[in-house]
């Protein structure tokens, strides 16, 4: 066990790996939110539920990161400073090319944490435990790591969030401009439906002819050329 490699096949997974609760994305997350109760940790889980985050894992992270690993340890090389120098930042170099949070990210972190956890309160002289490799009783990782990890975690979800920020920023504006370009197309055809409006006519009218009947005429006055005729004397 103390030269665990990480091809080494097994007949069953451990029940504390990875590989033992790969089989759907609940119960992946239920071992994620169990491997450590670090807040930063706990945020990471909620950035990635809350951005573009996939269950897809990228290639290129390190092998204990996958959800394929069936071991209960690290492998040993996690356990010198090379090896842990190497892992994480290998995991943080997928992070920044990537652009997400996958779930293999989070997984690596987090067992990267908890086997910090196991490590710091042993003392190299005491020995490793039952069931535990020798590697991980003489590791290199302790609690400093811990809170080395923690920063890694916490420049992760500032430099991904501001990333999807930028992102739903610039979406927004897009959506923004183009609707602009809408509400003046609609502007403009509605300023051109139907004919255009007549102005006032430049002619001269002819002036309205009366339709009423005429009424009778008024009587013809005549005058006699001679006075009036005077009375004769008797």
């Amino acid at each position: 066990e103390d030269q665990l490699d990480d091809e080494e096949v097994v007949d069953e997974p451990h029940i504390s790996s990875p590989a033992c609760h790969s089989q759907n994305k609940r119960t992946k997350t239920k071992f994620l939110k169990g491997l450590t109760n670090e807040a930063s940790y706990l945020q990471l889980i909620k950035a990635a539920q809350s951005s573009n985050s996939t269950w897809t894992e990228p290639a290129g992270l390190p092998a204990w990161c996958y959800w394929t690993y069936p071991h209960e340890y690290l492998p040993p090389h996690f356990h010198t400073k090379d090896g842990y120098n190497a892992d994480i930042g290998t995991i943080f170099d997928v992070v920044k090319k990537q652009r997400q949070i996958s779930s293999g990210v989070i997984l690596g972190f987090g067992m990267a944490i908890r086997e910090a956890h196991r490590c710091q309160f042993l003392e190299p002289e005491e020995g490793a435990s039952a069931g535990m490799p020798s590697y991980v009783a003489a590791s290199f990782v302790g609690q400093d790591n811990v809170l080395q990890l923690l920063g890694h975690i916490d420049s992760v979800i500032e430099m991904v969030v501001a990333g999807f920020n930028a992102a739903a920023d610039k979406d927004k504006d897009v959506m923004e401009r183009c609707s602009n370009r809408n509400r003046a197309k609609w502007q403009l055809e509605e300023d051109h439906e139907g004919d255009p409006e007549e102005g006032p006519s430049t002619k001269k009218q002819k002036p309205a002819q009366s339709t009423a009947k005429p009424g009778p005429s008024a009587p013809k006055v005549t005058r006699s050329k001679a006075g009036p005729k005077g009375s004769k004397k008797k």
